[in-house]
């Protein structure tokens, strides 16, 4: 397992950068007020019409997850759901099967960073399989939910998993 971030590293401030698109598209949103429809075939849902953070996320598509915050994916801002079922020493590939029986998918590494943001109780303190490979077509990113911190693990090495969904806003 390598781990290239120094403990000094770590425990510096994080800059993420998204896209102008993505930041867009938010103030979009938050321009047309609380009650607007959104634009034809744009958002699935409106974001003042999320749950609170850790609340129950119970809509047609998802049963039983709990609502994580707002994450980005593919430069779109989006709904993150956490799946209830937890999963522990499965490999990449296992672990990548195991969240589809779950109906969702590994979380990135963003979409981690929101988990141990909001939802830390959620999780053990232990590392959790992440869906982006790292260095090299053996290794994936790993998620610490004790630290915060990410490195790469070997993707034949077990480590605990969770699925997320991400809902279009």
């Amino acid at each position: 397992m390598k781990n290239d971030l120094t403990t000094e590293q770590l425990l510096q401030p994080v800059t993420v950068t998204i896209s102008l698109g993505a930041v867009l598209r938010l103030a979009e949103l938050d321009a047309r007020g609380p009650h607007a429809a959104p634009p034809a075939g744009r958002y699935d849902i409106l974001p003042d019409c999320l749950p609170s953070i850790g609340s129950p996320w119970d809509d047609a598509s998802i049963k039983g997850g709990i609502y994580a915050g707002i994450t980005v994916h593919d430069n779109t801002p989006m709904a993150l759901v956490l799946l209830p079922a937890s999963a522990e020493r499965k490999t990449w590939q296992e672990a990548r099967e195991w969240v589809q029986l779950q109906g969702g998918e590994l979380p990135s590494r963003f979409d981690s960073l929101v988990l141990f943001k909001n939802l830390k109780s959620e999780f053990e303190e232990a590392y959790y399989w992440t869906s982006e490979e790292a260095g090299n077509a053996d290794c994936a990113w790993i998620a610490s939910f004790g630290y915060g911190s990410q490195r790469w693990g070997h993707k034949s090495y077990g480590y605990r998993c969770r699925a997320v969904r991400r809902v279009a806003i």
